[in-house]
């Protein structure tokens, strides 16, 4: 071969020039398959994180329940007497279910259909615990009475809730809150609506 020749022509052998080894490819697969694996950890996480903060805001939305045990009042609140000729008189007048605050039949129900906001005064699992509840407010002169929490927003199915009065908007019913909240430290302002099922 002539002294600048760097391969022989006739066995194809390299005689100055080293032949470099392709690269492997293992490396960038490794690469990519680490990039791949970080990447999905990290919409793991974003979900995770985005779960809980769903999580916390339905827990919000569920009713509290009750703090306090179901208050009785100290004061008797007799019967009014009946005779065969004349009919007993209503212990108020201008208060829808006085009648029931007295222990005479059944406590208001929320009206079927009514959307509209109230103050929840109590929320627990014990309907005659509400009942009694909704007749202690009944007697202070407050429009209430109790619903059954199955099928309407912003409650879990299962509880009975104590509401006092029926407004068009919150801020009316955020200003009858305010007017029991010495009697009811725990009422909130809610709306009233149907679930959509």
């Amino acid at each position: 071969m002539a002294r600048e020749q760097d391969w022989c022509l006739q066995c194809g052998n390299a005689v100055t020039t080293r032949v470099a080894q392709p690269p492997s490819w293992r490396l960038p697969v490794a690469v990519g398959l680490g990039t791949l694996a970080l990447f999905a950890l990290v919409v793991v996480l974003t979900i995770g994180a985005v779960s809980e903060d769903a999580d916390e805001a339905a827990s919000r939305a569920e009713p509290r329940p009750a703090t306090t045990p179901a208050r009785t009042t100290t004061s008797a609140r007799p019967a009014p007497a009946r005779t065969t000729t004349t009919p007993a008189a209503a212990p108020t007048a201008t208060v829808p279910g006085a009648a029931e605050a007295a222990g005479e039949g059944a406590v208001p129900r929320w009206p079927r259909g009514r959307e509209a906001y109230t103050v929840v005064a109590e929320t627990t699992s014990d309907r005659a615990g509400a009942a009694r509840r909704a007749r202690e407010l009944i007697a202070a002169g407050q429009d209430a009475g109790i619903l059954r929490t199955d099928g309407y927003d912003f409650f879990s199915d299962g509880y009975w809730v104590v509401w006092a009065g029926q407004y068009p908007d919150r801020a009316a019913a955020e200003r009858a809150a305010e007017r029991i909240e010495d009697e009811t430290p725990d009422a909130y302002v809610t709306l009233i609506r149907r679930r959509n099922e």
